[in-house]
Formats: C-alpha cells, sequence, structure tokens
C-alpha cells in the first residue's frame, strides 16, 4: 500500500531530537510548527523532481525555498517563521537556504531516553514515512499535545518496507504517549480522541483487556487521510486550536471541529440559541404610577409601643411615633424628610448649626449618611453635626441630600429655610 498525497521519511533519532529540544525549552512550537512545514517544502520539491525523471525530462532545476512558503504552510508570520529557523540553527536540528534545507540525522545528547520510549525496541534510526496531509495539519497546530500524540502514533503505527510498501497499524498505549511526551494522560486521550475524530488513526473495540493492560490499543493509520476542508485556507495569523474572537478569520478550533465531523451529540463551545418565541412583559395591574407602603397588615413593633398620650395632643402615646426631638433623636426620624427638617429647626434655635444655606445641605447630608450605616444611626448623626464632622460625608451623600432637598422645594420653596 501507499500513503495518497505522499510523504517525507524522518528516521526517530530526529523526531526525537526535535521533540527533545521543545521539552528542554530550547525551541518553542512556533519553530517546532516551522520544522514541520520545512519538511512539507522538502517532501514536495522531491516529488516534482521524481516526476521529472519518470516522464523523462531533460535538465536539472535547482529548487528555491522561500520564507513565504514556510509562513504560508505554518500559519505564522515572516518574522516568526526567521526566528523559528535561528532557533532550529541554533541547536543544529535545521539548516536552511534557498537552495536546500538540511535536517540533523544525528541524536542530540540527552535525546536517547525519548528515543527508546518512541522506537519502542526497533532501531531508531529506522525511517518513518510522515504523509504529507499530516505534516501538513500539524504545521498548522497549535497544540502541542495534538502534535506530539499524532507523532506517537505515526512513529509506532507507519512502517516503510524494502519494496517502498507502506503499513499503518501499530499499538500504543496512553500511558507510554504521556511518560515519553512529557505530557499528562489526560492529554494523550483527549488528543487520541481527537485524532480518531479526525479519521487519521480508527479505534480498537475488539482487543482483550490483558492486551490493553500490556502494549494498548491496536489502531489502524487512515493512509488516504486529508486534512479536513474548514481547517484549509490562506489566512495567515491563524492557527488550529486558537480563534481570535467572534469576527476572527481563518479556521474554527480544533475543539470546535468535533461538532463538523463526527456526531451531533458533541456539542461546541458556543452560546446556545436564544429562545424564539419569548412573550413580552405583562402590563401594569392597576395603574402606571409607582405604589408606596403596603397593603397588607402589618404587626407593629413593640419598640414604637411607647406609653403615653394620644399623639394627636402632642403626646407620645397612641401606637405611633413621638414628635421629632433634637435631644432624642431615633431612627426613624432620619427615614423622613419632613422630621429631618423639624430636627434642623430645633437645631438652629438651640445653636447646634447656622441657618444658612450650607448648614441646611451638611444636615440633609448628616442625616443621609447615619442612615447607611448598620449600627446606631442616630449617635452616629448627632456626632457629625455636633462635632462638625462633614469630612465624614461623602460625594454621594451629598448628592443625594441635594436631590431631595430640590424635590420637596418644588412644592414648597420655604422648605429648610430658616431667618437667622
Amino acid at each position: 500500500m501507499c500513503i495518497e498525497g505522499g510523504y517525507k521519511t524522518q528516521t526517530v533519532a530526529q523526531l526525537a531530537n526535535v521533540l527533545f529540544a521543545y521539552d528542554a525549552g530550547e525551541v518553542n512550537l512556533k519553530a517546532v510548527r516551522v520544522y514541520l512545514a520545512a519538511l512539507v517544502s522538502v517532501a514536495s520539491r522531491e516529488a516534482a523532481k521524481r516526476s521529472r525523471v519518470r516522464v523523462k525530462r531533460r535538465g536539472d532545476i535547482t529548487p528555491r525555498f522561500l520564507i513565504g512558503e514556510l509562513s504560508r504552510l505554518s500559519r505564522l508570520s515572516e518574522s516568526s517563521v526567521r526566528k523559528g529557523l535561528r532557533a532550529l540553527k541554533k541547536v543544529g536540528l535545521l539548516s536552511f537556504g534557498e537552495s536546500e534545507i538540511l535536517f540533523e540525522t544525528l541524536p542530540l545528547e540527552g535525546s536517547l531516553e525519548l528515543q527508546s520510549e518512541l522506537s519502542g525496541g526497533r532501531p531508531v534510526l529506522r525511517p518513518v514515512p510522515l504523509p504529507r496531509t499530516l505534516l501538513r495539519f500539524l504545521a498548522k497546530c497549535s497544540k502541542a499535545s495534538t502534535t506530539k500524540t499524532a507523532l506517537a502514533y505515526a512513529v509506532r503505527g507507519l512502517t516503510l518496507s524494502r519494496k517502498g510498501e507502506v503499513t499503518g497499524k501499530g499499538s500504543i498505549k496512553a500511558t507510554t504517549i504521556s511518560r515519553a511526551m512529557n505530557i499528562s494522560e489526560r492529554s494523550a486521550r483527549s488528543a487520541r480522541a481527537e485524532l480518531l475524530e479526525l479519521g487519521f488513526i480508527t479505534d480498537d473495540e475488539g482487543s482483550l483487556q490483558r492486551k490493553l493492560n500490556r502494549t494498548g490499543a491496536y489502531f489502524t493509520v487512515n493512509l488516504s487521510w486529508r486534512e479536513p476542508r474548514s481547517l484549509k485556507g490562506n489566512t495567515r495569523g491563524a492557527s488550529v486550536g486558537a480563534i481570535k474572537g467572534p469576527a476572527a478569520e481563518g479556521p474554527p478550533p480544533l475543539e470546535c471541529n468535533r461538532a463538523v465531523y463526527s456526531s451531533p451529540v458533541i456539542s461546541a463551545n458556543f452560546a446556545p440559541p436564544k429562545v424564539q418565541n419569548c412573550s413580552n412583559f405583562a402590563p401594569p395591574y392597576k395603574d402606571k404610577k409607582t405604589p408606596y407602603g403596603s397593603k397588607n397588615q402589618e404587626t407593629q413593633s413593640s419598640s414604637l409601643k411607647t406609653s403615653g398620650v394620644c399623639i394627636a395632643n402632642g403626646g407620645r402615646g397612641g401606637g405611633g411615633l413621638p414628635a421629632p426631638n433634637i435631644r432624642d433623636v431615633r431612627g426613624e426620624d432620619l427615614k423622613s424628610f419632613g422630621r429631618v427638617e423639624e430636627l434642623y429647626r430645633q437645631a438652629v434655635r438651640v445653636k447646634l448649626i447656622e441657618a444658612s444655606e450650607a448648614g441646611a445641605i451638611n444636615f440633609i447630608s448628616a442625616a443621609a449618611r447615619a442612615a447607611r450605616v448598620t449600627g446606631d444611626a442616630p449617635r452616629v448623626f448627632i456626632g457629625i453635626v455636633k462635632r462638625k464632622l462633614w469630612n465624614h460625608i461623602t460625594q454621594a451623600d451629598e448628592d443625594r441630600a441635594l436631590t431631595a432637598l430640590r424635590k420637596y422645594r418644588a412644592d414648597n420653596p420655604q422648605r429648610f429655610r430658616v431667618a437667622a
């Protein structure tokens, strides 16, 4: 069998070199994507050369590699591609030139353990036929777990025989991928699920549990797999697994591909649609005036049930409130604008505050400030007025006082106006 779309061979040692350099922090994921894009570029030149030999065309054409091509394949900016090439050259993984691209074949120091994990007991210099469609997909992928897991399945599943035939069957455990690729087991299983839904590998449903515990599930690499259409495009800056916003162009993120390729049970990470048959709000019941007071009978507080004569005769009884008294301020006095005005007039008479516009505003603001406390509001109010602690009044309290004063003076301009 052959891989549809062609392939590019890389040894296990070469792939281990790239992954080891990434885990060591010597290169970033963008540099890895540039490396994979360079593989695609070299593979296309090699395919063109074989085609010329097949049709017996004369002459030799020198290939030309451009930064713009790597930028288009990886969907990175040209500056990011140049930076990635410099990092790859510094580590010794790749040497880029307009006439050729050279890949390092010798293993890097420190990557031997990763090579052993990836090879699974097979030779580390074994060539692995990486499909060009997979390389194009991984060159645009911005999820390291997806890239590592796909390469692990490619190494364990794809084999190139001496006759040039390719087979794509193998088995591997998620714990092995997690340990070799330096990712969490949860990330390895999530990436495997994405590859299954994209159709790159097949699922194993017939293995016994002891087989799964020993070497993992069997899988088959789809040799005719093609990159999904929604992931194709020439938009620069967009990458698989990343989206800028609601109006971002380019392909959808990889997490949302499930709703495109697989069963409709898996939903995308978008908000549900709005309900179309919603009804309007009900109109007011009787009239449009703002109601006040309560229509329900309420039990009077025991603190208000003071003994004495009827309040209509100037006393404290009758079950109502006594007349406001500046020497005995109650919490209820601060909640009524009329009672606050009576307290103000008494405070002016006993020379507790001056009879002026500023004095009236300060007095009302102190009442508004005291009404907001959770403790003893009358004590706070008297403390502010007696000690002239106007700096304890906030701008919001003063605005509230001015609004109330303008409202009540609209009916009676003589409110809070006392002759000095």
